[in-house]
């Protein structure tokens, strides 16, 4: 009878902590879960343990204590290692600490698991399983073909039955993606959805937004399915190619969303868009691909309250504002390629068979082709050109990224992108308020348009449309507005800035803002051959003639530094009467106030107007 007691004691005392845990009261539970266990000479404490580990790894989760965590997930899986929800919950702990392989392995485990039937008994069962999501209880395999034949059928009676197509196949591609974890070949469904979302996008009317939203996500997300299905990184030279194609074309594909809507300022259109997906994310939260969707679009609403409430600092100047915006975007962009850069099918494509080709300029690549000039600088100095011959050491320039991405959370890297873009917003102020911006742009509008209605996107040798950008080229001619140039300019300053990274000296997201920064603004400090290059020609809103005009290295390397309102400095390549000012960056500071010497040896030295 009083063994029948402690049983009773410790399994009211497990619903307890869970009812704790349930109104967030987590330490209360924890507290309920170690009585348990430190009675290790119960029976009835082993016949449980392994759940009661489990649910003091979610306490220990909810918080933020990563470490105990991780410790007991683990304790819970060497008791018994049949449990699918301990897997995916440790797979989660692992995505959110950026260990993306680890956190793959888990979730293909889980997923296995779970087709099968649990082995705990179900009074136990506190964490669903993947496969007893639906209300229904239906399988979601079966439940989601089930809606896909619905929604097919649809569509062929959209005309007879006045249905609008564009629901249509928006609901076809939300069900074969939902459909796709739970299929023999993920990676097939999730293509066949994407032929929706651009068919969807086709006879799209005030929804495109939202369609180009879940085209991202599915580009992403099909990144995300080769990682699972190679999650020791080895594959194929064409899987690796598709895996950098499809992980650029989703971040390329946000990023024009975001710079449309920040320069618009169309924030409450855009982060009701994400609030949508988001809520869809949330009704069926333990399918793998709404996992991710759900993870991802926070992460993009947290981007886009972030960029809001920066920009709204520059509401003053359209111009601040204006290179603000396109900065951050492209350096968000930067560090989200650093992050692909980590995992280890992009690893292994450097390292392994096929070290023959270059991923590193592809990936790149991609970034600068974003830009509207093509990026001449990068393509030139990484060789991304008609004879595909690389001209740096690739393996540096590995390290420099994976060491980069590996710095901090995603997130963490965009409050970086952030805080290094709205430093040189500020730093060159005076600078960029001498030059109009891109809607006020007459020479831009004019080109604007002169555009033919078709066009290609790519560089080719017999377009009439890519002769004449060659030809602007080759005579300086610019094809994009002054804020853009500069901004491109920059862009591919901090990009190439890469190759001289050196991971010793970058320990943190502070050492990584001011390397970053002094790429910018001490150009000196780098091959001649990177200045020189594809510099554009901008003109201040004062230039009277060719002669006042600037081009994109002076923007950046020309004007003085004003320390206060009596004390400038300049160097040698500086112009000062010509150029202006502009402030001094967070390491210049530091040197003016603790260390004047160092910044007399940098070549820093007091103005003289005469």
């Amino acid at each position: 009878s009083s063994a029948l007691v402690e049983i009773l004691d410790d399994h009211v005392r497990f619903r307890r902590g869970l009812s704790y845990a349930s109104l967030n009261r987590h330490d209360n539970a924890i507290a309920d879960y170690q009585r348990i266990l430190n009675n290790s000479n119960r029976s009835t404490s082993s016949t449980i343990a392994d759940r009661i580990f489990f649910r003091k790894g979610m306490s220990n989760m909810a918080l933020n204590d990563v470490h105990d965590a991780l410790i007991n997930f683990n304790k819970s899986i060497s008791l018994n290692n049949r449990q699918s929800d301990v897997f995916y919950a440790r797979g989660m702990l692992h995505f959110t600490l950026g260990r993306h392989d680890a956190a793959v392995n888990d979730h293909r485990y889980a997923l296995e698991l779970g087709e099968s039937n649990s082995m705990v008994p179900s009074i136990y069962q506190t964490f669903y399983h993947t496969h007893n999501y639906n209300r229904d209880e239906d399988n979601p395999r079966v439940f989601h073909q089930r809606k896909l034949h619905e929604a097919e059928v649809a569509l062929k009676h959209c005309k007879e039955q006045g249905l609008p197509i564009e629901e249509q196949h928006q609901r076809i591609a939300e069900h074969q993606q939902q459909l796709a974890p739970y299929t023999h070949d993920p990676e097939k469904n999730h293509h066949s959805a994407q032929k929706h979302i651009l068919d969807a996008l086709n006879f799209s009317g005030t929804r495109t937004m939202y369609h180009n939203l879940t085209f991202a996500i599915n580009k992403l997300y099909e990144a995300q399915i080769l990682c699972n299905k190679y999650p020791g990184g080895v594959s194929s030279e064409r899987v690796v190619n598709q895996f950098v194609t499809a992980t650029m074309e989703g971040i390329q594909k946000m990023a024009e969303i975001l710079e449309k809507n920040a320069l618009d300022s169309n924030w409450e259109d855009l982060q009701n868009k994400l609030d949508e997906l988001n809520e869809f994310s949330y009704t069926k939260s333990n399918n793998p691909f709404n996992v991710f969707r759900s993870v991802y679009v926070r992460i993009t609403l947290n981007k886009v309250k972030m960029i809001q409430k920066t920009s709204e600092k520059f509401k003053h100047s359209l111009q601040q504002r204006e290179f603000y915006t396109m900065l951050v975007i492209r350096l968000c962009n930067l560090f989200d390629a650093t992050r692909a850069a980590t995992t280890g099918i992009f690893q292994h494509a450097l390292t392994g068979t096929f070290t023959k080709v270059s991923y590193i300029p592809m990936l790149l690549g991609y970034l600068c082709n974003f830009l509207p000039m093509g990026g001449e600088v990068v393509k030139t100095v990484f060789g991304i050109c008609e004879g595909g011959l690389k001209k740096i050491d690739e393996i540096h320039i590995q390290n420099a990224l994976i060491h980069v991405g590996c710095l901090d959370d995603r997130e963490k890297l965009n409050e970086a992108a952030d805080k290094i873009a709205e430093k040189l917003t500020i730093m060159y102020k005076r600078q960029i308020q001498r030059f109009c911006a891109s809607k006020d742009d007459l020479n831009i509008i004019k080109k604007n348009d002169e555009k033919k209605s078709c066009w290609c996107t790519k560089r080719c040798k017999s377009c009439c449309n890519c002769l004449r950008k060659s030809k602007n080229r080759v005579f300086n001619e610019r094809e994009t507005s002054n804020i853009q140039s500069i901004v491109q300019y920059a862009f591919e300053l901090l990009v190439n800035s890469l190759t001289e990274l050196e991971v010793s000296k970058v320990n943190d997201i502070s050492d990584l803002n001011d390397f970053f920064i002094k790429s910018i603004c001490h150009l000196s400090y780098l091959p001649e051959i990177y200045c020189h290059i594809a510099l554009t020609k901008i003109e201040p809103t004062d230039a009277t003639n060719d002669a006042n005009h600037w081009n994109t290295y002076d923007f950046f390397r020309r004007p003085g530094v004003q320390f206060e309102e009596n004390d400038i400095r300049a160097d040698k390549y500086m112009d000062v009467k010509k150029f202006g000012c502009r402030e001094p960056s967070w390491e210049e500071f530091c040197w003016y106030k603790n260390d004047p010497e160092k910044l007399q040896s940098s070549g820093l030295k007091k103005y003289n107007e005469n």
